[in-house]
Parts: structure tokens; sequence; C-alpha cells
């Protein structure tokens, strides 16, 4: 159970850094990652990004530690609620950014931070 536990904060603590690494390479920030297209944080990404970290993690944890003791790696379920919860998430994710990329089109002028409304 220990190596499965280990597995999955290391996983989390790798995820992080390459989210990191990434959002830093994009923006030159080190939240970069949460920073949207108008230059402004957002929730939508944290959402996104914080499911994706949890997910992913205990995914790849559970199948780093069923190879420490020696059993199938991907033998296990991830449960249709998990999936669904996330599926959600990433679907409100993508609706939300269409809403917003829609607001700058249509009326930047009424849009903080919009790069078109200054």
């Amino acid at each position: 159970m220990w190596a499965i536990i280990i597995s999955w904060v290391v996983s989390a603590v790798l995820i992080v850094v390459i989210g990191v690494w990434v959002g830093w390479r994009v923006t030159g920030h080190v939240s970069g990652l949460l920073i949207d297209a108008r230059g402004r944080y957002s929730l939508t990404h944290l959402q996104v990004a914080l499911w994706t970290i949890v997910i992913m993690s205990v995914v790849s944890g559970t199948a780093a530690g069923r190879i420490c003791h020696a059993l199938p790696p991907l033998d296990f379920d991830i449960p249709g609620e998990v999936l669904a919860v996330m599926g959600i998430s990433l679907g409100s994710g993508v609706l939300t950014t269409a809403a917003k990329t829609n607001k700058d089109a249509t009326r930047p002028e009424s849009v903080a931070a919009s790069p078109s409304g200054s």
C-alpha cells in the first residue's frame, strides 16, 4: 500500500512540475498555466488543472505502485463517477472558454483586460 501512496505523491509532484514548466515556457510566469488568453487568472484553468493533477496522479501512481508489487500495472478500474466528474469539469471549461471568447469578440469594450478593448 505504501508503494502506491508514494508513487501517487511522486506522480502528483511530477505533474505539477511539468504544469509549472509549461506555464512558464508559454507565458513567462510560474503560474502561467492558470492565466487565460486575456492575461487574467482563470478559475476555469485552475479547475481543469486540479482535476487533471488529481486523476492523472492517482492513475499513474496506482500503476507504478502495482509494478512495485509485481502486479499487472493497468489491472484496476476507475469508477465511472470519477470519469463523469472530470468530464463535467472539462466540458464546463470548454463552454466557459467559448463564452469568454464570444464576449471578447462581440463586446470587447466591456471586457476587463481584453487586448482589443484597450
